[in-house]
């Protein structure tokens, strides 16, 4: 008999949210759209776009998916267009089942479900169960997220590890953070550690559509004096307030004619008002600082190709999209040393400690001193900087999705009798704090409970 073709089962409830608010994707909607929109034209696997339904899924067309991709990557989304295509989207759906032999992808953001039953339900039937992970931030920094997304995240992570067939991750750096969290934190409550692979992300640029209306251009005196770049939201995270310090030392020391300009693009993001205030009282913003906030794809890729170098002195990243873009434009970055940064600039870009403003002002002033250092790594990117594309990023997903599992268990976790587990959110974060082993109430979803 023909072999029967694969089909992955791809979650798009957050997607789909997502877009019903937005009019462009954030870096995790990004990922799924792509996947998607590859995938459609790829015609060894089936890919079906399903949301949970009550006791079953309802399956959207693929065309309706990607015609909002196209809206959306075009840069012609509008409310009215993206509600019109999702109300077709909704009214067309279909009720489905998964079989046996089939995968249930979960790209997007896990957290937003309140339980996995229906996962459980699905891997009684013979489903595999896969999960993509964008980063474990809410679990290894936490102090850079809300209190209350930080237990959400743990409590819906540790949920999803013990029905979990096959995890895959956007940098050797989150997938070795997972391997590390499971060991840690799950090594005695888990039968099997999950298989763990990793699909960097692609880092090509999005082609920026050249009609559109006469869209706003850089400042000329900025353009002439020259700038540095940060892109990003501006949140506590990104460590924004690390280049002000630095600049300000600069400045002191070089002299302010030698500094360049320092632009910001982003949106105001979480707990950063200490920032804010301090520039505005300092007197920077507007003087030699300045901030883009919900700058076009035009008027960002401008910044890009016309700055000096680009900083990037985040805390914590699961990749740093601002680094590989910096580079797909031929630009250095000076980011941090932590995280999965290393594994995104590699050899292309500069490292500072972001805990040291000492080790920002050394790199800088080595950089502004001797400009011959930055063309000469420009050069090093233009001739031996790889882009990936979206289509080998999806093909490396698929691949790493559709090899199979050796076994699937339907749960994964391990009880002991004489035990007594508690399961409240409040619970697991306390066991998480203080280095015991993780439980929660839906792992017991097995049967020989009474």
């Amino acid at each position: 008999s023909m072999e029967e073709e694969q089909t992955i089962y791809v979650d798009v409830k957050d997607l789909i949210e997502y877009v019903s608010v937005n009019n462009t994707y954030s870096g995790i909607q990004r990922v799924a759209s792509e996947f998607l929109y590859f995938m459609a034209e790829n015609s060894k696997v089936r890919v079906v776009p399903v949301v949970p339904s009550g006791d079953s899924f309802m399956s959207f067309r693929m065309r309706y998916i990607n015609e909002i991709y196209k809206l959306i990557n075009n840069g012609q989304a509008t409310r009215e267009r993206l509600d019109k295509i999702i109300n077709i989207l909704k009214t067309e759906s279909n009720q489905v089942e998964p079989k046996r032999g089939s995968i249930y992808f979960m790209v997007g953001a896990f957290w937003i479900y309140d339980n996995y039953d229906y996962i459980y339900n699905l891997k009684s039937k013979g489903v595999m169960f896969a999960l993509f992970v964008h980063d474990l931030i809410q679990i290894a920094n936490p102090e850079y997220v809300d209190d209350g997304a930080n237990r959400k995240f743990l409590k819906s992570f540790t949920s999803v590890l013990f029905l979990v067939d096959r995890i895959i991750t956007n940098s050797n750096y989150v997938a070795s953070d997972c391997k590390k969290f499971i060991l840690e934190k799950l090594g005695n409550s888990i039968k099997k550690i999950p298989d763990i692979r990793t699909a960097q992300l692609a880092t090509e640029l999005r082609l920026v559509s050249e009609d559109g209306d006469n869209h706003d251009h850089i400042p000329m005196f900025i353009r002439q004096k020259g700038y540095v770049l940060c892109v990003g939201t501006l949140e506590i995270r990104k460590n924004n307030m690390y280049l002000v310090k630095v600049f300000e030392k600069l400045r002191a020391s070089l002299g302010a004619d030698r500094v360049p300009y320092l632009v910001f693009c982003g949106k105001r993001g979480w707990k950063n008002e200490y920032f804010f205030n301090y520039i505005e009282e300092r007197g920077h913003l507007g003087n030699w600082i300045f901030i883009f906030e919900n700058v076009s794809d035009k008027l960002l890729s401008e910044f890009y190709k016309n700055c000096l170098i680009t900083a990037y002195p985040s805390f914590a990243e699961g990749w740093g999209l601002p680094i590989s873009e910096s580079l797909a434009y031929e630009k250095t970055c000076v980011c941090s040393n932590t995280t999965s940064m290393p594994e995104v600039g590699g050899d292309f870009a500069y490292y500072i400690d972001p805990f040291s403003i000492d080790s920002g002002v050394k790199q800088f002033t080595e950089l502004l001193w001797n400009r011959y250092s930055i063309e000469a790594k420009e050069e090093h990117i233009r001739k031996d900087y790889k882009i990936r594309s979206w289509s080998e990023f999806a093909q490396i997903l698929c691949r790493n999705l559709t090899e199979s599992v050796d076994n699937i268990v339907t749960t994964n976790s391990l009880f002991y009798p004489g035990q007594v587990y508690s399961f409240s959110e409040k619970q697991i974060e306390e066991d998480f704090r203080n280095g015991k082993s993780l439980k929660i109430a839906k792992m017991s979803a097995v049967e020989g409970w009474h």
